[in-house]
């Protein structure tokens, strides 16, 4: 980012500073929506652009080769180890120190190898570059663990919603399990989300394959389709993919959706709960964009709309019918 003089390189600075804030393993809801109002400046918004698009295009980070043989080899030579131990109480007293470096070190190349996760609390997100130069957005309340090996990348979707943009290796196919779901691509974009009984896949770009786990049938998606496995058999469904994964800018998009799924939507990004005590109005449609984690602006906009009151309770806020409204 040199050459760069005055009002750019500060731009660019803070845009660099809030690329590192954003990637920590934890990231608060006030820092995210510091960083909302911060980026809603245009030439924010183009500089974090800039710095997105220059970590993307860093060198793939690869695995120390001496590292993989020494592991390979420890794991190649569980009898000799076996050996070991019954010859060890003899040898403790001249080599326990260098056994304890050496269980040490295997310890250290365990955990190098083993699967890395990464997870966000309620109302914060978070972006992760994987080793083969793959991005991995987090949305609120999720977790994912990692694992990586030479003729396979893997992503297990432990809760929560992730975002994908493969880096293309066709040697080793990414995968995405969540759930029963397995999700395979080669160089593409899609949005993964686990609900308690389902997992729902959404298409952005490329071409992904959605299978499940030790059941018959295999999904091919196109850009701008969707599918959900809940047990049952449903092909591919068109959808608004844009929408899907409008949560990776800060934004929930609503199109007709009934009130009632808008709720639980936006509490998602929130540890204050609502609560919908107006059934009749359940199904009624909302069409918006707000950003995650704001929900004063949600409750003032379906307030106005709908006749409602919001009243806070000890176990949230509450949206009931106003007295004397007849939108109920």
């Amino acid at each position: 980012m040199g050459n760069r003089h005055g009002d750019d390189r500060r731009v660019l600075e803070e845009a660099a500073a809030w690329f590192t804030r954003l990637k920590q393993p934890r990231v608060s809801e006030a820092t995210i929506e510091s960083f909302f109002a911060w980026r809603s400046q245009p030439a924010n918004a183009d500089a974090y652009a800039e710095v997105e698009a220059r970590w993307r295009q860093a060198d793939r980070v690869r695995n120390d080769p001496e590292l993989v043989a020494l592991t390979e080899a420890a794991l190649r030579r569980e009898t000799f180890w076996n050996r070991w131990k019954r010859r060890l109480p003899r040898l403790l007293p001249p080599l326990g120190l260098a056994a304890m470096a050496l269980g040490g070190l295997l310890v250290l190349v365990i955990a190098q190898f083993g699967p890395k996760t990464y997870e966000t609390d309620v109302g914060a997100q978070q972006i992760v570059r994987l080793d083969d130069g793959s991005v991995l957005r987090l949305n609120t309340d999720s977790k994912v663990a990692v694992r990586f090996g030479r003729t396979q990348r893997t992503v297990r979707l432990l809760r929560g919603e992730g975002f994908f943009e493969v880096a293309h290796d066709p040697g080793r196919p990414f995968v995405v399990e969540a759930g029963a779901a397995r999700v395979r691509a080669l160089g593409t974009k899609f949005d993964v989300r686990r609900f308690p009984a389902a997992t729902q896949v959404t298409l952005l770009e490329g071409r992904v394959q959605v299978t499940r786990a030790r059941r018959p049938g295999a999904w091919t998606l196109r850009p701008n389709q969707q599918i959900t496995l809940d047990g049952t058999v449903t092909p591919p469904q068109a959808a608004d993919a844009a929408a899907a994964s409008s949560w990776t800018s800060g934004r929930i998009r609503f199109h007709e959706t009934p009130l009632a799924a808008a709720v639980a939507e936006v509490n998602r990004y929130s540890r204050t709960p609502i609560v919908l005590d107006a059934d009749r109005l359940a199904d009624v449609r909302v069409n918006g964009i707000f950003e995650t984690g704001n929900t004063q602006a949600f409750l003032s906009a379906v307030t106005t709309l709908f006749g409602l009151e919001a009243v806070k309770t000890s176990e949230g806020v509450v949206l009931r019918r106003r007295a004397g409204s007849s939108a109920d």
